[in-house]
């Protein structure tokens, strides 16, 4: 499938994005609420304290590289890099790229390798 070429074609990318985003949103609100219907732990001490290394903000590292594709993309589309990152933040449901979790860094790399693959946005 060609990439958009054309202003109209980058609004339906962004639009489907953003339908990808709110049924992302709704999925995890369902979760959550699933979850919060679950029965509480045991009462163990280490139940509580254990939480899983996904929900750990980005490495330094993991962070310039993601800034530095999304330049690089940005550079080689002839878009605004702030255009990119709400797209990466919107996705990821981040406020900021910086504020992605490890979980979510391999699909930010593929996503914006996948944007950079789709042929011209302009």
């Amino acid at each position: 499938m060609p990439g958009p070429n054309t202003v109209y074609d980058l609004e339906l990318v962004i639009e489907r994005e953003a339908e990808e985003i709110i049924e992302t949103l709704i999925r995890k609100a369902q979760e959550r609420i699933a979850a919060a219907a679950q029965p509480k732990t045991d009462g163990n001490i280490s139940d509580s304290m254990t939480a899983p290394a996904v929900l750990e903000p980005l490495d330094r590292q993991e962070l310039v590289s993601i800034k530095a594709l999304i330049e690089y993309i940005a550079h080689t589309q002839r878009l605004n890099p702030e255009t990119l990152h709400r797209l990466v933040e919107m996705k990821f449901g981040a406020h900021s790229v910086a504020d992605l979790r490890r979980q979510d860094y391999q699909r930010a790399v593929e996503y914006l390798v996948d944007l950079q693959d789709s042929g011209s946005m302009n």
